[in-house]
Order: structure tokens, then sequence, then C-alpha cells
């Protein structure tokens, strides 16, 4: 989507890049960050696609571990120049960031990444690479400080040791001087220092000659010569010689280092290259968090914005709805003067801007914006002092150059329509204005103060009124978008309100024409009128609410009582079939009596047989009763 720069200055685009750049993890991410721009809308919704996918995956499958994200664009480049090797430095970016993407890699391939979110793979997850092999190797090579090991060489490891052993010789010495009580006197502190890179004893200025040896070094007043003993200086020196053969071997071994990983150029850019983009997206995401964003659908012709907030003011703000279809596109505001028509035409800027560039944007679930292909913003003081040109003019020459764009794939939001001049030329230069982007089936919002164009805003056809209301008892402004409607500006009464002289006040109602104040007072009766149904729509929905929210607690109430019922079902079911057991073995025992009984008298045999058929009945009368 095209917008100049000065329109995304206008209404602050760059304070929501500042407060994007921090959730970067690497520099390089960083300055793309602040170089965002909105994307195109042939590419917008591939990418709102991969940016669901990803905010699903934070908040199900937890945070991408990024931690720390080395910057490796200067790697990369001393890669691409043959025989030139990484520094140390260098080489411990390049061992920190494999960490990293090794991490990342196993991160997402722990969560299914590839079958839950598809687009994330294809894009990023699979060119990722796998760099164990190497990481083997640098494990090697390196450690978790990103020290080169001892281990990564023998010679290394015989040079680190003889160091130290010379390191343990001199401080021996030294041990010995300090143990010296005819030493010790002629030094400022019985202790020994290192002074550009030498072992020295703090000598007193006066006792030069006491101490054999050379002076290294003094204190800034002179009282202190820093003096290398003698007995010290050839072990010195034999240290001075294995610290050049480490540096030499380090480099050697970096060298290797570099050129074994030299190969992997291409794989190690394309990982860093996703990995910056992922970050970026990861930010987006996490921006959009800080005020509860959404991703709208994008398409279709209407604009429909549901319970929209300027992201910047978020929780202070007024949400606000909107619906702009093509047979209305053309939506005049009106309303009091700090009523926050600006705001207004900035927050809808901003949430546009936001989805066009990724980010969630805080509006609720139902809203959509159209593939905008230009946007048009005209806010604020256009006056060009190095051309001469006024406000107006300035107004008027960017308003040229933007309606040879407009078209239905155009968005303009204008503040102040009409400002800037003769109020009556003003107003029919702005419904010139709006009668042409409406023929060009260009999406068109703007503010005014003028009547002609409230009046415009009722009459004229294809055009959609609407307001910021007013409230009449405070002689505030509310800041609620009401859609369908119109509002003054309340000048004169603002004005009373901030305590301007009554006599000032009566000049100005009878300088207005009698038709101009009637309809003022029309709209403050309408305002009236209109903020106490607000009020009661209100107190309407607050009792819905606790409606509402007395029938949740009677299903939660009917579903413990049903859980009751069924538990109680459950016991009793139980313990018939507890009872049913101990009568079917009763039966089992009778029909073996009466087996047996065939040997008994007949009197006996009778009873057994009738107590057996009274258990028969009972067994089959509770069965019934169970079911």
């Amino acid at each position: 989507m095209e917008v100049s720069k000065s329109a995304l200055a206008s209404f602050e685009y760059d304070r929501i890049l500042e407060l994007l750049v921090p959730l970067c993890s690497c520099p390089a991410t960083q300055e793309r960050a602040r170089a965002l721009l909105p994307l195109a809308p042939e590419t917008l919704p591939l990418h709102l696609e991969v940016m669901r996918e990803l905010r699903d995956l934070i908040r199900f499958d937890g945070d991408i571990p990024f931690g720390e994200f080395p910057d490796l664009r200067p790697v990369l480049e001393v890669l691409h120049l043959p025989g030139v090797r990484l520094s140390l430095e260098e080489a411990q970016k390049v061992y920190r960031f494999l960490l990293m993407s090794q991490g990342i890699r196993h991160f997402l391939k722990e969560r299914g990444v590839e079958k839950k979110y598809p687009r994330i793979s294809s894009l990023y997850f699979r060119n990722i690479q796998d760099f164990s092999g190497f990481l083997r190797y640098a494990e090697r090579i390196l450690s978790q400080d990103g020290q080169v090991l001892d281990t990564a060489s023998e010679k290394l490891w015989n040079i680190r040791r003889r160091k130290e052993e010379v390191q343990s010789r001199i401080v021996e010495v030294l041990h010995r001087i300090l143990q010296d009580s005819r030493i010790t006197r002629y030094l400022q502190e019985p202790l020994y220092t290192l002074r550009k890179g030498r072992y020295v004893l703090p000598v007193k200025a006066q006792f030069r000659n006491m101490l054999r040896g050379f002076v290294v070094d003094c204190s800034s007043s002179g009282s202190t010569l820093f003096i290398e003993p003698w007995a010290v200086a050839e072990l010195a020196n034999e240290l001075e010689v294995l610290e050049t053969l480490e540096e030499e071997e380090v480099s050697r071994i970096l060298f290797a280092f570099t050129e074994k990983l030299r190969p992997l150029f291409s794989a190690l850019r394309e990982t860093f290259e996703s990995l910056v983009e992922l970050d970026l997206l990861r930010a987006k995401v996490k921006l959009g968090e800080r005020w509860k964003g959404e991703i709208p659908e994008v398409g279709g012709e209407t604009l429909r914005i549901c319970e929209g907030r300027h992201p910047l003011l978020f929780e202070r703000a007024v949400p606000f709805d909107l619906e702009v279809s093509a047979d209305r596109s053309i939506v005049v505001v009106s309303g009091p003067n700090g009523g926050g028509k600006t705001v207004l035409i900035k927050a809808l800027a901003l949430l546009v801007t936001l989805t066009f560039s990724g980010i969630p944007a805080p509006l609720a679930q139902g809203s959509s914006i159209p593939l905008y292909d230009y946007l048009f913003v005209d806010i604020g003081d256009h006056q060009d002092l190095e051309s001469s040109l006024s406000t107006f003019t300035s107004r008027m020459v960017l308003l040229r150059a933007a309606l040879q764009k407009a078209g239905p794939r155009s968005l303009f939001l204008i503040d102040e329509l009409g400002a800037g001049t003769d109020p009556h030329e003003g107003a029919a230069l702005g419904i010139a204005l709006l009668e042409y982007l409406k023929k060009r089936g260009t999406t068109c919002i703007a503010t005014t103060h003028l009547p002609a164009l409230r009046e415009y805003a009722l009459r004229g056809e294809g055009v959609l009124p609407a307001s910021l209301a007013f409230d009449p008892d405070t002689l505030r402004p509310t800041y609620c978008l009401v859609v369908g409607s119109v509002e003054g500006s309340y000048g004169i009464t603002i004005a009373e309100r901030v305590g301007l002289p009554q006599e000032v006040i009566q000049g100005a109602r009878q300088v207005l024409r009698k038709e101009e104040v009637a309809f003022n007072e029309l709209l403050l009766s309408l305002s009236r009128e209109r903020e106490e149904m607000r009020k009661k729509l209100g107190e309407l929905h607050e009792r819905l609410a606790e409606l509402g929210k007395r029938e949740e607690e009677v299903q939660v109430l009917r579903k413990a009582l049903e859980e009751e019922r069924r538990r109680l079902t459950r016991t009793l079911k139980e313990e018939w079939e507890a009872r049913l057991r101990e009568r079917e073995k009763e039966i089992a025992r009778l029909v073996g009596e009466l087996r047996r009984s065939r040997e008994l008298d007949e009197e006996k045999y009778g009873e057994l047989r009738e107590i057996l058929r009274e258990e028969r009945q009972w067994l089959e009368s509770l069965k019934e009763e169970r079911e």
C-alpha cells in the first residue's frame, strides 16, 4: 500500500516503530523494524496468514527461544572474502548464533511446526539449516564464553602449560623478594602488580637505586616507581615469547575455523536471513499483545472497524465502531472542538497501516479492511515557508497529486476538510471534492466544522454522517463516535465554559444569523436526547450483563445438580448390582439344596421351592427398578 513519508509522520507511525524496535532480538532486525513500511496488497494476505500462525504458535506452544541473537552481517562479509580469517570475537558470534539457531530449530521441530503451522514451516523452518556437525567441531575449539580452548590443538595446550609454569616461577620469585624485610621497607606496599604487561613492585621514588631492576612505569604524582626486578625480567621475557606463540597458534586455529566454515556460507546466510525475518514477525506479535490486538480479515469492499482504538492511547481511548460500504463510501464526521476528530483520523490511519505492516491492531474480531493500494492522509499544518505557500495552498498541492491516484482501492482520510480559507468557498470545495471521490469509488472519511458540509452529510446520496458526541449537561466532549448523526462545533458554548466575558458571548450570538442559532440549539437538543439515550442504553447493557451473569450462575448450579444426580445414580447402581450378586448367590445355594432335597421329605422340598420362587420374583423386580 502506497503512503507518503510525510503522511506516515503526520499520524505518528514512527512512534509505533519505536515501540517495535526494543522487541527485536538482533541489531539487524532492529534496523528492519525502524524501516518497516506497509506491504503491497498482493503480498498482504499471505503475510497475515503467517502472522496468525506465529501468534497461535506463541500462544499455545510457547515463545520462540531467541535469547541472544548475534548480528552475523560482519561475519558473512569476512566469509565472502577468500583468505581472510574471522577474529576471535567474530568466531564467538558464529558459535553463539549456531547454538541459538539449533535451539530454535529443535524447538520448532519438537512442536510439530510442519503439520500445525505449514506456512511458517515452508517460509522459515525449512530454511534454518542443520549445523550440528559444525557445532560439534566448534565445541572442541571454543568454550561457552567464546574463548579458544586449550584442547583446540596440542601445540596450544603445550604453550599454555609452559606459560602457567613460567607465571608460577615469576610469582615464586616475587614472593621471595616480598619476604625480604631489607627490600619491603623501600616499597609503598608489600605487593606486586602488573604494569604494561610486566610484573612490578611499587618502590618509593627516593629508593630507586635500592632495588636492582627496570623502571616500567611511575605513578601520576611521581612518588612511586614501578620496577621490574632483574630476577623476574628473564622469566617475563620468556613469558612474552610464549604469549606471542600463543597468539600465533590461536590465529592459526581461527584461520582453520574460518576455512571450515566458509563452505557453509550460503546455508549460514539463508539461516540468518530467515531468523531475522522470524524475529521481526515475533516482535510484531509481541507488540500486538500490548494492546490486545487482532489481525482483521482483508479484502472485500467494506471497511469495518469494530471496537477500534488509537494504539498510542489504547486504554485511555474510547473504542469506536465504523462501517463504510461501497454504496456509502463517503463519511463526514462533525463534532465539537477538542472532541477527538483528529484523533479519530489518526486512529483510522494507524489501524489500516498497522494491518498492512503485519502488526496486530487494537480492534475486535469481525473487523475487515479492504486491500487498498493507496492511502492519503491530510492532517496538520502543511505551511511551506521556503516555497512561500500557505497552509491552504500546500493542502491543495497535496490534494492535486493525490487525486490522480484516487480510485476504488484508495482510502482518503482528511482532517478539517474545507478549513484554511473562506468558509463558504472551503465548504464548496469540500463538497465538490467529496463528490469527485464518490464518483471514482474512493472511500473517504473527512472531519469538518463547516455547517454546509454537515448539511451535505445529512442530505447527500451515498454519504454517511457521523459525529463525535458532546455532553450538553457537562458541556464536554464524550469522544464517542455516533454514526448517522451530525454534531455542532459548539465554539460559543465552549468559549462560555472556559470563562470568556458574557459581553463577548452575547455579542457572538447576536452576530450569528437566527437560522444558525436555531440550528445550533436544535443540535444541542438532539445531543441532549442522544446522550440520555446513550446512558439508558448503557444501563440496559448493564442489566443484560447482570442477567447474563445470573443465567451463568444458574447454568453452573444446574450443572452441579446434574453431576450430583449422576453420582447418586452411579452409587445406587453399584449398590443394586452388589445386592443382585448376593441374591444370585442365594438362589444358587437354594437350587443346590433343592437338588439335594430329593432325598428329604416332601414337606421340606416344598418349602425350599417356595423360597426359591420368592427370591426369583424379588430379583426380577429389582432388575426392573434398576432399568
